[in-house]
């Protein structure tokens, strides 16, 4: 297709419409961020009315709006203790705080550090007798005591049960969210200014947008280095908020070339190697070649060129057998992920895909885009379709979270008191929300359900189909 540049400009301009006929829309995009992004504020609703200091985010596919129907991506959770105080030195204690020395040194492995126990009463070192027995920790030889990364682990087991699960950082019950531990700290940790030091084109990422980044705070989450002989003690960095910045100044066709990226991955490299070619692979090859490649080639009529252009800086990390991390330094996101012998497979794979990349595109059954791009007779979902599809799974997400706010809140005391104070938290958050009228009639109908008996709370609650119907209609063109 190189050849023939004018043949691959009109399969792009094809592929384009494809990607928005199955949702890859601006006005898609943005209804999954505003419904992530929602439901981080229903959560801090919730952590609130439990005072709580706890902090919810969303991440990932869903908070990015780079998912499609047939992806079928799951719900990435970073659940924040707000409780404790992360320090980088003694100057930083305050007292009556539950505060967390972080420890790194010549020797921690890229991208983690340990976190060190603190006296509440004054800026010393915790002793291990003092330790609250609910902490899971460990001394060192040199006598510090370090708060482990699988601290809350027996208490979720204990919750969850046998549905309890754990993969990498995240722990949960449900195959569909990913719920991961973490401590913040209100800055950029040692290696993580990588973004704002090393040599860039200078085009992107915006100045703004790295102005905003740099204010930006530091996650630490509980995962240790895969390599490392104490991975159980050690914490690792994570720039999510900053890599969420980057993704949100994305224009439509730039989310377009990253979310077909993402679709190549689960058809054709998924059953090679699983997840350990992860998204965030492919993420971080789009990030580098994005900034990169001079901004005017980023064009609609471009986008199998600008799809090849990543896959291109993917295969030369694949030759290196090295991949860089876009905002922390000193990191290879290869390490305990793809095995030796698996990069010559994986290079020669890309090569092919690279040549024949049209070949590859036909052959895609996730939502039917191998189909639609040779506009073969068997029937497709439509645009029409596939947008009221995604309207509505964002709309049930919406209401679930609004439901269990009242539901695990009032529903066993039936106090109309604790209700109307939930209720104007959540009227907090209406006017930015876009699906306003929708909120406001769960607020209606939250305060007709708390005047029924307690025993029929359950049935109203089992039963909300109706506005399913409802909402159905109200989406039928005119």
């Amino acid at each position: 297709m190189d050849r023939d540049p004018g043949g691959q400009h009109v399969m792009s301009l094809r592929l384009s419409r494809v990607l928005r006929d199955i949702g890859v829309t601006k006005q898609m995009v943005t209804r999954r961020r505003r419904s992530s992004l929602f439901m981080e504020k229903t959560r801090t609703v919730w952590n609130i009315e439990q005072n709580e200091k706890d902090r919810t985010y969303v991440f990932g596919s869903q908070s990015e709006g780079t998912t499609t129907l047939g992806m079928k991506s799951d719900t990435d959770v970073l659940k924040c203790f707000n409780g404790f105080i992360v320090i980088k030195d003694w100057a930083d204690w305050e007292p009556g705080k539950v505060c967390l020395l972080l420890v790194k040194n010549d020797r921690s492995p890229p991208q983690h550090c340990c976190i060190q126990i603190v006296k509440r009463d004054c800026p010393l070192p915790e002793a291990l007798d003092n330790v609250n027995a609910k902490y899971d920790v460990e001394e060192t030889l040199d006598g510090r005591v370090l708060l482990k990364n699988t601290f809350i682990d027996s208490v979720l087991e204990q919750q969850y049960g046998r549905l309890f699960r754990k993969q990498g950082p995240s722990r949960s019950n449900n195959k569909n969210v990913d719920i991961i531990i973490a401590f913040r700290y209100s800055g950029l940790l040692f290696e993580c200014n990588y973004l704002f030091t090393r040599p860039k084109p200078g085009h992107w990422p915006r100045p703004e947008i790295l102005a905003k980044a740099r204010l930006c705070e530091t996650f630490l989450v509980a995962q240790g280095h895969a390599e490392s002989d104490q991975s159980k003690l050690e914490w690792r960095f994570s720039t999510s908020l900053i890599e969420r910045l980057l993704m949100f100044d994305l224009n439509i066709f730039k989310i377009q070339v990253y979310t077909f990226l993402k679709i190549l991955r689960k058809s054709f490299f998924k059953p090679l190697v699983g997840d350990r070619l992860s998204t965030f692979h492919l993420k971080t090859a789009f990030l580098f070649t994005l900034e990169t490649y001079p901004p005017e080639i980023w064009q609609e009529r471009n986008l199998l060129q600008c799809v090849i252009f990543c896959l291109k800086t993917l295969q030369r990390w694949f030759n290196l057998r090295h991949c860089p991390h876009y905002t922390i330094s000193g990191v290879d996101l290869f390490v305990g992920k793809l095995r030796n012998w698996e990069f010559p497979l994986l290079s020669t794979v890309l090569s092919d895909m690279i040549d024949n990349i049209m070949d590859y595109v036909s052959q895609i059954e996730m939502d039917q885009i191998g189909e639609r791009i040779v506009d073969r007779s068997r029937a497709v979902s439509t645009r029409y379709q596939n947008t009221l599809a995604t309207v509505r799974k964002c709309f049930d997400a919406n209401m679930t979270e609004i439901i269990s706010v009242y539901f695990f809140s009032t529903i066993k005391r039936n106090n109309i008191s604790k209700t109307k104070n939930i209720i104007i938290k959540i009227q907090e958050i209406l006017n930015e929300s876009d699906i306003r009228s929708e909120l406001q009639h769960a607020v209606k109908w939250m305060l007709k359900i708390n005047t029924l008996p307690p025993w029929r709370h359950l049935r109203v609650f089992t039963g909300t189909s109706q506005y399913h119907q409802t909402f159905t209609a109200c989406m039928r063109p005119p």
